[in-house]
């Protein structure tokens, strides 16, 4: 089973963390971290890249209301990609060689 979150867009209803994003547009990516320490780490370092702030709000137990959120990851490019479409994640798996990331290891 592949590492996943449970989500909620609404933040005032759900009393999870806040999941922050940054861009990086020189590389065309984005980042996406629930870890404060992460997110002042690169507010304080990297200048160059667009802070979104929070994005949606996770929590790691499922919830009524919640959907599961996916991360896979090219190995390749060090690209993480986040989606809550399983079949979304199974395609890039599949086709792309992406791999599932798993944080209970």
């Amino acid at each position: 089973e592949s590492f996943r979150i449970e989500a909620s867009a609404d933040a005032p209803a759900f009393s999870g963390n806040a999941v922050y994003r940054f861009f990086d547009a020189q590389m065309g990516v984005q980042r996406l971290t629930a870890s404060i320490e992460v997110r002042d780490q690169l507010l304080a370092e990297r200048p160059d890249i667009r802070y979104d702030g929070a994005v949606f709000y996770g929590s790691d137990k499922a919830g009524e209301g919640l959907i599961p959120v996916f991360e896979v990851l090219d190995y390749h490019t060090g690209a993480r990609f986040y989606t809550a479409d399983l079949a979304e994640r199974d395609e890039l798996i599949k086709k792309h060689g992406y791999k599932v990331m798993d944080y209970r290891e």
